[in-house]
């Protein structure tokens, strides 16, 4: 197996792990059908992409590296979810998305990746992750894990 190949998988069991996000797409889609659902999937892959510019360009070390970074974005993920969870235990699993059309989707693309940003177990397993299928040897690592990224996003 190649290193992209071994990543790919890695990848896909990461993906089939379930957690805020697959809750999240989950309860959009059942709520709202599946156009909403695509659109949460989306919001979810654009978070893994931010992660994955955070990772490239160092940004995610602060987090590792920093026990006050790593609390304050565990707090941040932990409100934002509480206050989706409030916001749908009050209004009901349409909450946030009730307006119609493009707005509504808008809403859903902005949660669903607020609701990935956040996680700080995402920032950190792509901070462990990333690195080891980066060769030196084969050009820019900068650009080998912008493509690990998209690969992952992809999957």
């Amino acid at each position: 197996m190649t290193d992209w190949t071994t990543f790919a998988v890695a990848s896909a069991i990461i993906a089939l792990t379930p957690g805020p996000s697959w809750v999240y797409v989950i309860g959009r889609t059942v709520a709202q059908g599946h156009a909403a659902g695509l659109v949460a999937v989306t919001g979810n892959t654009l978070g893994i992409g931010v992660h994955t510019v955070a990772v490239a360009f160092g940004l995610s070390l602060l987090i590792r590296q920093s026990e006050t970074a790593f609390l304050a974005l565990k707090i941040a993920g932990v409100a934002y979810l509480a206050y989706l969870g409030l916001r749908t235990l009050r209004h009901g699993l349409s909450a946030g998305g009730d307006t119609p059309g493009r707005s509504r989707y808008a809403v859903i693309l902005i949660e669903a990746i607020g609701v990935n940003v956040t996680n700080p177990k995402v920032a950190l397993l792509f901070l462990a992750l990333l690195p080891q299928f980066v060769d030196p040897a084969a050009g820019d690592p900068l650009t080998q894990m912008l493509a690990l990224g998209t690969i992952h996003m992809g999957i």
